[in-house]
């Protein structure tokens, strides 16, 4: 609302005042092939709720986001691919891009990047041309074939009117009327549809209402200004429809421009200011003011890159921030926000300079404006406008003039590269051309003195005294009173030869001289008190050498411009604080600087103006707001010494491409929130589809994020900040950057949040957010950690309760293995200790002998015990096979000298089946007890052994025919009673069966 009051008032006071902008013109930015756009043939243009521009062009749709276009090319829709060339644009309320094409309409969901074709009867085609939402949503369409249809977003129906035949009734245009209506143009005229009752009113050419012009043909554009008039754009010109007097005419005041009443107008366009925008078909752009009726006009200039694309308008539109955007057959053209604030005065043929090449300028009590250029000196007055230009005056030429200085009464000092200075005066009146010009000269002991001087600045000071600064003699002062002149350069003060650049002085009335060689302040009594050179050790000096330019703020601060930037000087200070791009200047070489009338410095540089703005938020306090091109300035690089600050408080600049004026004051602040968007999400390099939310495996942990802030006059001046939460707690700067990249994130739910701040300081009013989710992997989930714990302590607890059994099996083991040697192996060396004894006690031969023989049988059965007890230890012996071979050994050797016959039958389906030590002892030892007690006691002729194993158990069958066991000896004996006990100790099941004629001994073992 602010930048609407400014710029209405701007325009009014411009073109209804004598002030400033007699001749107004359109400057533009030119978007071609080169900038990313999909075609130069631009159809129609649209803007989206995110800010976004989109460009209907004729190879496909582009998307504008201030810096960069994405186009969308070919693309298919349910199998169908949209066409390229696309001829109409809008977006609707849910932030839908409808896209009219010669083939139907698709629409594309803007914040998904999702398209779908809008679904019309079979045997329709519709070629739609515009587009327009009422208030209950309904979706009307002007087509070019089919008439005025309307889409109602519930019952998905389409309604259908048709305008007389075609081609008459072609439908090429509609746009919203007074409350709750609508104007429809078509080839045949013009009409009025009242949407609620859906009736219509036709307004048709031929009814005798058009007066002042021929008849209207054929309807191509329409628009409607802030007091109810339609104005049309039609093959034969332009009109006006005013409802209250229900005629149609042509409108008055286009004297200057008689092209606008015959030529084809392709596109009518009203502004928010009230500006009525007219597109012709080869004749270039017009803008009428139509508070005023002035009418200006742009057309393509090939030398001025700064001018319309191509004279064949499209089509118009002006974005929320109030910029107009011009669509052409050759490209897409932009009239910056400040276009209308920054005046320009060039070469040109009826109003402007006599060259655009400005070294010098000053302004008058008169309110002329003094211009020096290359080629000479023009005076230019706004008001009444008028340019006067001069080449020689009484033979002077009037060239190279470096400076100007106003003297009051009409009188400047014109001050040249090799001529001098001239007192110059306008005589007559305001319709004269006649400037009277006297050489400045006095009598000095080198007569031509003066004459021969190159003069680079001109300076009055406090006193009135003149100050005159060369480019190679030094610095001289001429007094008051005119008659005498004192040179500023004794011995040892300015170097031979320094340079000049400026002259100006502080309130205490010390002159500040800035030099190529250094910086300089003398005295009022032009004694010298400082001067200033760079250090390279020390940080607070002069920055460079070369002093560009100087002024002093309300404050008495000094502001220097240099070749390295700006450098700051405080009162009472010889301590320089220097300014770079790193606080905001579009370049360091800064050539000269003014101060507003609020106090502040603007900077010129090679690549636009800097105006200085407080920052406490800054530690040097201070940041710099820059203005270039693309914001309307009509040229960037500044030429050194050419500024000039007038008393109404006007800047003028002068460059390589003319004269640069305009109000600082007038200039707003954009004040409004940019809105940021999240344009493109790539997930290691591959773009990830635009979603609300996204969810990515543990592997897919690299992520960019690409954003921009929809400002198409600073883009590339936007900051940025961004957090990732929960990693950031506080906001990150991206600076100018626009892409930032995660990279090995771990799994969790993470928020991506972006900012954006303007180069006025406004930041977004709310940060653009992405959610996202990287899922953790199977090992690295809650519930496989816990189940892994579980693992760990039962396998802990197995490996514990192993651990156990095998220490409580050794101990078994040792328990029985010391329980053997000493029940058998201990008890027999027992008694061969006794019969030794007995021995030694002198027993006769015969007992001798007798004693020996016992003493030898026992020590054979403790080396067959020992035997024995090795072998069931011995843990190359735990396959079944070695016990069998075992069995089978002990039972050969015990029948081998015995008439008893002997049996062996083994049926082993896996030899190499591995028993453990414990089993294997007590399995032997039980067929060793039983062979035993069939050799000694049985008297059997016939033993036999089987063995087999079947599945998972082990079956041990000792049999024989001899006489069976005594009853006593089934219960009582301790043989009988071991193989049970050993039995038991196994798990294994021993059943003895024994009768005359048949002993049998089984053990079934599971094993």
């Amino acid at each position: 609302m602010q930048l609407k009051k400014y710029l209405s008032a701007l325009i009014l006071s411009l073109l209804m005042t004598s002030g400033l902008y007699p001749q107004q013109t359109l400057r533009f930015q030119r978007y071609l092939l080169d900038s990313g756009i999909s075609d130069l043939t631009i159809n129609d243009i649209t803007q989206d709720k995110n800010g976004f521009l989109w460009m209907a062009t004729r190879d496909g749709l582009s998307r504008f986001d201030g810096k960069n276009f994405h186009v969308y090319r070919r693309v298919e829709i349910a199998g169908r691919a949209m066409p390229g060339n696309l001829d109409a644009l809008y977006c609707d309320r849910e932030n839908r891009i409808w896209i009219g094409t010669d083939s139907g309409v698709f629409i594309l969901d803007a914040g998904r990047a999702e398209f779908h074709r809008l679904a019309l009867p079979d045997t329709a085609v519709f070629d739609v041309e515009e587009f327009y939402e009422d208030s209950s949503g309904v979706v009307w369409m002007a087509a070019w074939n089919q008439g005025l249809l309307a889409w109602n977003p519930l019952t998905k129906n389409i309604q259908q009117w048709r305008f007389g035949k075609n081609p008459d009734g072609i439908v090429t245009t509609i746009l919203p009327g007074k409350a709750g209506h609508l104007w429809i143009c078509s080839l045949s005229g013009l009409y009025e549809m009242n949407l609620k009752s859906r009736e219509l009113r036709a307004i048709p050419f031929q009814s005798g209402l058009l007066k002042k012009s021929a008849e209207i043909r054929q309807i191509f554009s329409a628009a409607t200004d802030s007091l109810g008039q339609v104005w049309l754009g039609s093959a034969s010109g332009l009109a006006v429809y005013t409802p209250t007097a229900g005629e149609i005419i042509q409108p008055v005041g286009l004297n200057d421009f008689p092209i606008l009443l015959r030529s084809m107008i392709r596109k009518v366009y009203v502004d928010r200011e009230q500006q009525l925008w007219i597109g012709s078909q080869g004749y270039g752009l017009f803008r009428q003011t139509l508070s005023t009726g002035q009418i200006i006009r742009a057309v393509h200039q090939p030398e001025n890159q700064l001018s319309l694309s191509d004279d064949f308008i499209q089509t118009m539109f002006q974005d929320r921030d109030r910029q107009m955007w011009i669509g052409t057959g050759s490209g897409l053209n932009q009239v910056p926000r400040l276009s209308a604030v920054f005046g320009h005065l060039r070469q040109e043929n009826g109003f402007g300079l006599i060259d655009n090449l400005v070294h010098s300028v000053a302004v008058d009590e008169a309110g002329r404006i003094w211009v020096g250029t290359a080629q000479g000196l023009s005076i230019v007055d706004f008001s009444p406008a008028k340019a006067r230009h001069f080449k020689q005056i009484s033979g002077l030429p009037l060239k190279g003039i470096n400076a100007l200085l106003p003297l009051g009464q009409g009188e400047m000092l014109l001050g040249f590269n090799s001529g001098g200075i001239i007192r110059a005066v306008l005589k007559g009146s305001s319709d004269s051309n006649r400037l009277q010009a006297t050489r400045l000269e006095f009598p000095f002991s080198q007569p031509g003195f003066l004459s021969g001087l190159k003069v680079t600045d001109l300076f009055r000071d406090h006193l009135g005294r003149l100050w005159i600064g060369t480019a190679d003699s030094g610095l001289m002062v001429i007094d008051t009173a005119g008659k005498s002149i004192t040179r500023v350069f004794p011995s040892g003060v300015l170097p031979s030869g320094t340079m000049i650049v400026q002259i100006v002085q502080s309130a205490n009335g010390q002159v500040w001289v800035a030099t190529m060689r250094g910086l300089y302040r003398f005295s009022g009594q032009l004694q010298l008190e400082k001067s200033y050179q760079p250090d390279e050790g020390n940080p607070g000096s002069l920055p460079f050498r070369a002093v560009e330019g100087l002024a002093f703020d309300e404050k008495q601060r000094l502001w220097v411009a240099t070749a390295r930037g700006v450098a700051l000087l405080q009162p009472d200070s010889d301590k320089f604080t220097l300014f770079d791009r790193r606080d905001g200047l579009p370049d360091i070489f800064c050539k000269s600087v003014l101060v507003d009338p609020q106090g502040w410095p603007w900077f010129a540089t090679r690549f636009g103006l800097a105006r200085v703005i407080p920052d406490t938020a800054r530690p040097k306090g201070f940041r710099f707001r820059s203005y270039q091109s693309t914001e309307g300035l009509p040229f960037d690089e500044i030429l050194p010494q050419s500024a000039f600050a007038d008393k109404q408080g006007l800047f003028y600049f002068g460059g390589l491409s003319g004269l640069l004026f305009f109000k600082p004051m007038d200039i707003p602040a954009m004040t409004v929130p940019p809105e940021v968007n999240i344009t493109a999400v790539y997930l290691f390099d591959q773009p990830v589809s635009e979603t609300a939310k996204a969810r990515f495996s543990h592997a897919e942990n690299t992520l960019r994020f690409d954003f921009a802030a929809a400002d198409f006059s600073g883009a590339h001046k936007m900051k940025y900040n961004y957090r990732l939460s929960p990693v950031d707690r506080e906001w990150k700067p991206a600076g100018q950057n626009r892409s930032v990249i995660f990279a090995r994130l771990r799994p969790g739910k993470y928020s991506f949040e972006v900012q954006a701040e303007n180069e006025d300081g406004v930041g977004s009013s709310r940060p653009a957010v992405y959610h996202f989710q990287i899922r953790a992997a199977f090992w690295q989930t809650w519930w496989f950690r816990l189940l892994f714990v579980a693992m760990l302590v039962w396998a802990t607890g197995l490996f514990y309760r192993y651990r156990l059994r095998q220490l409580l099996a050794v101990e078994k083991l040792r328990t029985r293995i010391a329980s053997d040697l000493h029940d058998e192996i201990g008890a027999s060396l027992t008694k061969i200790s006794m019969d030794a004894q007995l021995l030694q006690a002198g027993l006769q031969r015969k007992k001798v002998s007798e004693m020996l023989e016992s003493m030898a049988r026992k020590s054979d059965e403790v080396v067959h015990k020992l035997s024995d007890i090795v072998w069931s230890v011995d843990a190359r012996n735990d396959t079944l096979g070695n016990l069998v071979e075992r069995i089978r050994d002990f039972a050969s050797g015990l029948f081998s000298e015995m008439e008893t016959g002997l049996r062996f039958n083994q049926q082993l389906s896996n030899p190499q089946r591995v028993i453990g030590a414990e089993l294997r002892h007590h399995v032997f030892l039980i067929s060793k007890e039983a062979l035993n007690n069939a050799a000694r006691h049985a008297a059997a002729t016939s033993v036999e052994v089987r063995i087999e194993d079947s599945g998972d158990r082990l079956l041990l069958e000792i049999s024989d025919n001899g006489c069976g066991l005594p009853e006593t000896q089934r219960t009582y004996g301790n043989g009988l009673r071991n193989m049970q006990m050993r039995a038991t100790r196994i798990n294994a099941q021993l059943r003895i069966t024994s009768q005359p004629g048949n002993t049998r001994i089984s053990l079934s073992i599971k094993l």
